[in-house]
């Protein structure tokens, strides 16, 4: 379904800042993803290389059990930011999760593992075990989440205070430059028109007719990003590192294509993509076609989602994987282009 201008908001956030920092702190390997590293800024790496630094292994361990990149239950925060318009100041964000009652953390957790929104009778613990067990979650995750579910008054408390320890190690200036940049893309994204030039977006989500798509720019997410559709609540989420266009642009370059070629010449990103010719999958079923592990057809998948190969879509609480036919075409062409008279 096309995306509407009417239907897309632009924001900036610092609250999208502090989490998606406290995601790459848990997972700074999705930046260094063969074929991405060279394009990310040394400046941002080292900003979240001297962060990682600061931290004690508590708060490191914690970073793992809420961001580990399957899962990343501490997202579930981006609901409510998006529900309660909680977006523009931490300490509001955070007293906002703090007034937030044990059972919309509960419900938001449940909702994270299964496969359906029917939540709301889901309360002994062998229905939740149930619920959990139609979810495509590796088994540590499942455990892991049921645990969480479980002391679910015990998790909200750890997960407001690790927002707060990694608040209090983000320096002002650092916080004031990431808002800069957040600003600055918006306005090229708007460009003089002032509207949203949509053919930036193309093959990134797929979203229903008249779908809320709230955008947030993000400094630390540099040229990656982060999409979370909610089916539930009828919105889409989109978080847009600050140099993602600048990468998308460069693709057009001929030394893009080749980086392509390279990751299409990886025999299991080759499997993958005959695999999802036929249909849409999604990674828990690849992992088990090509018998490897969950956190291999993860990264994977991360290159082939980065450089459009393929795109993400969420069905329910799946999130299916389909060839991007769109850009597969364009390298074809370009190379038709290059060598073929």
């Amino acid at each position: 379904m096309a995306i509407s201008t009417e239907n897309i908001h632009l924001q900036t956030s610092p609250v999208v800042e502090l989490l998606c920092l406290m995601f790459r702190l848990n997972n700074d390997d999705v930046m260094e993803l063969e074929h991405v590293a060279s394009f990310t800024s040394p400046e941002i790496d080292q900003w979240v290389e001297n962060t990682r630094n600061k931290l004690s292994d508590e708060i490191k361990n914690e970073l793992a059990v809420f961001f580990q990149q399957e899962s990343l239950i501490g997202f579930i925060v981006l609901t409510f930011m998006i529900k309660k318009s909680a977006y523009t100041d931490i300490p509001d964000f955070i007293n906002m999760l703090e007034n937030s009652s044990v059972s919309e953390y509960y419900h938001s957790l449940l909702k994270l593992g299964g496969t359906t929104d029917e939540t709301d009778n889901v309360e002994e613990p062998e229905s939740v075990i149930q619920h959990l067990d139609k979810g495509s979650l590796s088994e540590e995750e499942k455990w892991k989440l049921t645990y969480l579910i479980y002391d679910v008054k015990r998790t909200k408390q750890r997960l407001i205070y690790l927002l707060k320890e990694i608040c209090h190690l983000i320096p002002q200036k650092e916080m004031e430059k990431a808002l800069e940049r957040q600003e600055k893309m918006i306005h090229e994204l708007k460009g003089e028109s002032d509207q949203v030039d949509l053919s930036y977006f193309e093959g990134l989500w797929t979203s229903k007719s008249g779908e809320d798509v709230y955008l947030f720019p993000c400094y630390v997410l540099d040229v990656s990003h982060v999409i979370a559709p909610d089916t539930r609540l009828g919105f889409v989420l989109c978080v847009l590192g600050v140099r993602h266009i600048e990468l998308l642009e460069s693709k057009k370059d001929t030394k893009k294509s080749l980086e392509k070629l390279k990751i299409l010449s990886d025999e299991r990103r080759f499997e993958i993509l005959r695999l999802l010719r036929k249909r849409a999958r999604y990674g828990y079923e690849l992992a088990q076609q090509l018998n490897i592990s969950n956190s291999t057809i993860s990264h994977h998948l991360s290159t082939l989602v980065v450089h459009h190969l393929i795109k993400a879509i969420r069905t329910e609480n799946k999130i299916y994987y389909e060839i991007n036919q769109y850009e597969l075409q364009r390298i074809i062409d370009d190379l038709t282009m290059e060598f073929v008279d």
